[in-house]
């Protein structure tokens, strides 16, 4: 019941000076309404389940049929994703620029796999 009522915080309760409970949740989870949230401010820096990567021009970030773990977020350059065809022939698929995600699609596959191939162009 005392954790129902921080999370709902009905005036009732709150207003009462005999209560010996907690404040309300929803005071400690409430944010600065003028602030919005800003993904790349957010993806600019290293974090809980973020990592930076620099890589070089040519070189590969994902593989076709890696195991699709992470979606990566383009900061600055240029990439293309591509596909091999079980003959070898290789198709683009789209050119990926700054502030461009790349990766997701595969985190929603059933075998969880990846389905194209990320490069870096410049």
């Amino acid at each position: 019941m005392l954790a129902r009522q921080g999370l709902i915080g009905s005036s009732s309760t709150l207003n009462d000076p005999t209560q010996t409970t907690a404040p309300p949740l929803r005071n400690v989870l409430t944010t600065n309404k003028n602030t919005t949230f800003d993904p790349t401010a957010f993806l600019a820096n290293a974090g809980l389940g973020r990592t930076i990567i620099e890589l070089k021009p040519k070189q590969t970030f994902f593989d076709q049929g890696d195991v699709a773990d992470s979606v990566y977020y383009l900061q600055k350059g240029r990439a293309r994703v591509t596909v091999v065809s079980q003959n070898g022939k290789e198709a683009t698929i789209t050119l990926l620029s700054a502030s461009d995600f790349v990766g997701e699609e595969s985190l929603a596959t059933i075998q969880g796999l990846r389905m194209a191939r990320g490069n870096l162009i410049s």
